[in-house]
């Protein structure tokens, strides 16, 4: 196999691209695969270099969601296929594939090659391959593209910070010729399920059914902040009543204030409207399997969860009188 490696020397909230690199290289190399690197130096350059992949089999991505993305759009409707080695602060396509965060295990992967075609998205002529979206998810991903220090953590803390600031907007939503409004922090428009670090901002989005998902987290009280997060990670953001989700093919989102909109998890240009398409089955990429995929807490919570609700069942069976 012929493995051409793109690597984003400064994604990541450690500096280490260089030197996993290298050991990626040394992995493959062993397995008598055949690599060829390119380092990005400036923002496109992984884009370009992927529209010209020579005889690679797989273009490899080693850096974030705005890496991935600028090589899943330089291959959308072509059949070279696109593996990830993820090394971001939010790895959401990563993720969303079950691919493992740690270098061997994504390694193993890679060379299982199990190829996925999958749908993205295009939104004001621009393709997405996890989510877009409008309000204060795009204010966030703003201003953590101008903050020095990367990671989890310093997302949140931008959020926080961001939170007590921002105001819910009203929206024009139409969804497949159907309309609606929401007053909302945010409409998010999801591919995926996911934005990255396992926030689950739509669950139920498939990167395999040829629709949208859109969620819109409606004006809540600020007591109600730390429980939509919490649903927000573990999976369960649709139980919540200050959530509304739709689906559809194509959709525009309209606003009377010009506001910054996000791809992927990265800000663009101011905007009174959004127009958003799905398009179906466009892209080639190497999947995990469920069970590759890193496990959270949060999946320990669900394992106690769904065995505490099937305790409480058979003891409320005991004590439910049988019919002789």
């Amino acid at each position: 196999m012929k493995y051409l490696l793109i690597i984003n020397p400064v994604s990541g909230p450690d500096a280490n691209a260089i030197e996993m690199a290298s050991r990626a290289v040394s992995l493959l190399l062993e397995q008598g695969h055949e690599v060829t690197c390119f380092v990005t130096r400036e923002p496109d350059d992984a884009y370009h270099r992927a529209l010209d992949p020579g005889d690679a089999d797989v273009i490899v991505v080693m850096g974030g969601d705005g890496t991935v993305n600028e090589v899943g759009r330089a291959l959308i409707g072509t059949d070279t296929v696109m593996g990830i080695l993820p090394n971001g602060s939010g790895n959401g396509l990563a993720r969303e594939l079950h691919i493992p965060m740690d270098l061997e295990p994504a390694i193993e992967v890679l060379l299982r090659h199990e190829v996925q075609r999958i749908d993205t998205g295009r939104v004001n002529g621009k393709p997405f391959l996890c989510t877009c979206g409008i309000g204060l998810d795009a204010a966030v991903s703003e201003k953590f593209s101008a903050s020095k220090t990367r990671g989890f953590i310093s997302y949140i803390a931008d959020t926080v910070d961001l939170f007590g600031q921002y105001h819910a907007e009203d929206y024009r939503l139409t969804i497949d010729g159907e309309e609606s409004e929401v007053h909302a922090y945010v409409v998010s428009v999801a591919n995926a399920s996911q934005y990255g670090n396992n926030a689950f901002i739509a669950p139920d989005a498939s990167l395999v059914d040829g629709m949208l998902d859109v969620t819109a987290i409606e004006e809540f009280p600020p007591g109600e902040a730390g429980l939509i997060a919490y649903r927000l990670f573990s999976g369960d953001l649709t139980e919540s009543k200050y959530t509304r989700q739709l689906r559809g093919r194509q959709i525009t989102i309209r606003t009377d204030k010009s506001v910054i909109y996000h791809i992927d998890g990265d800000a663009m240009e101011e905007t009174h409207e959004l127009r958003i398409e799905a398009v179906p089955r466009s892209l080639s990429v190497c999947s995990g399997r469920p069970e590759d995929r890193d496990k959270t807490i949060f999946d320990f919570l669900h394992t106690v969860r769904s065995n505490a609700q099937r305790i409480s069942a058979g003891v409320a069976d005991l004590f439910t009188p049988k019919q002789r």
